[in-house]
């Protein structure tokens, strides 16, 4: 074993930290978590994403976000331990390829009278999700 595998298998990546090392918000980023703006950073891969997805045990509870159902924010926040690095997980797993956002901005106007006081209650009652690609279409 080379000094490289040794320390690569000693100090292993967890999940949050993968997301937290390969995402950034910014107000131009790719992908609309409605709260927030998400990037990639530093060449996330989706084999490295599933995996530690995988291996993650819940803080408060157990998802599989491969299991073919949608999950919300709040769900996902639970088994991450936050909902705010729910968000960026959830962002990046759609910039990888492995599932598809929906969130208010995609079925409300904000623009439109009351719409968007509208949109802040549908977010803020979950309605932030991720939602399965077709299986020929998934990675896992």
């Amino acid at each position: 074993m080379t000094e490289q595998e040794f320390f690569r298998n000693a100090v292993k990546e967890s999940l949050v930290e993968y997301v937290k090392n390969h995402t950034i918000r910014n107000k131009n980023g790719s992908v609309d978590m409605y709260f927030f703006k998400v990037n990639a950073v530093n060449n996330p891969d989706a084999q490295t994403f599933i995996r530690l997805t995988k291996e993650h045990q819940g803080e408060f509870n157990e998802v599989d976000p491969f299991d073919g159902r949608e999950h919300n924010f709040i769900e996902l926040g639970g088994w991450i331990g936050d909902q705010s690095t729910a968000l960026s997980y959830m962002a990046l797993g759609q910039m990888l390829g492995l599932w598809k956002i929906f969130q208010p901005n995609l079925i409300v106007d904000k623009n439109k009278h009351n719409w968007e006081q509208i949109a802040d209650q549908l977010a803020g009652l979950g309605m932030v999700v991720i939602v399965p690609l077709p299986k020929e279409t998934t990675v896992p």
